[in-house]
């Protein structure tokens, strides 16, 4: 009967024994990788998680590093062939796409290509020795992060506006009918009002000034 496991996050300074319980009997005992090179710098900066089986021990583990990379993928050999890698695996991918990678890359060991290829990874370059065991580089691109569905908020720009076109411009005030008025009284005032000469008595003078203040300037505050 296969056991029963469950992944979750693990804490590398608090879990760091159960993270050691996996990786050093893959890696050093069962791979004869050195044990001054298992671990680096880069795992007190890396996301790691773990797989712990129904009895509470560990099994499985990987880690993905700041560079975006995934490595240090073990699961110990009594827990093979149940998923736990590829458990392992499925769950640092989501955890990439939750810190917005736009792609991931791993070393994989040459006899594990094919397993991850079923989980999108690509091999690119020629193989290398990395701690006396072949590899290939692997890449995966990942979704774009899905866009907003909530309303959109416009910023309003401070960039000057574009000059308007003639067509589009304000249409000027008119004010030809009050001119036309006022240039009307003004000729009314003309006519009524006394020439600058001295043949007019002053008598006449102010008899014009009157018809004019009550019959013109009326007029001319009337249609104004």
């Amino acid at each position: 009967m296969k056991p029963n496991f469950s992944l979750r996050e693990a804490d590398y300074q608090q879990d760091f024994a159960l993270l050691r319980a996996v990786r050093e009997p893959v890696f050093v005992i069962e791979q004869n990788c050195p044990l001054a090179e298992e671990w680096d710098a880069s795992d007190p900066l890396s996301r790691h998680v773990i797989a712990i089986d129904d009895q509470g021990q560990p099994i499985g583990t990987g880690r993905l590093t700041p560079e975006q990379r995934i490595g240090r993928m073990a699961v110990l050999a009594s827990a093979r062939g149940i998923g736990v890698g590829a458990a392992v695996l499925k769950r640092l991918i989501e955890i990439a796409e939750d810190l917005g990678y736009p792609q991931i890359r791993l070393s994989a060991q040459v006899h594990a290509i094919g397993f991850y290829q079923r989980y999108g990874f690509q091999a690119e370059g020629p193989e290398y020795d990395d701690a006396g065991i072949a590899h290939r580089l692997m890449r995966r691109a990942l979704a774009a992060p899905a866009a907003p569905t909530g309303p959109i908020l416009f910023q309003r720009s401070h960039e000057a506006a574009p000059p308007r076109s003639p067509s589009s411009a304000a249409p000027a005030t008119n004010y030809g009918w009050p001119r036309r008025i006022w240039n009307r009284c003004s000729t009314i005032r003309k006519i009524l009002s006394p020439p600058s000469s001295n043949s007019r008595s002053r008598g006449a003078a102010r008899r014009s000034a009157f018809w004019s203040a009550i019959f013109v300037t009326p007029y001319c505050r009337a249609i104004a």
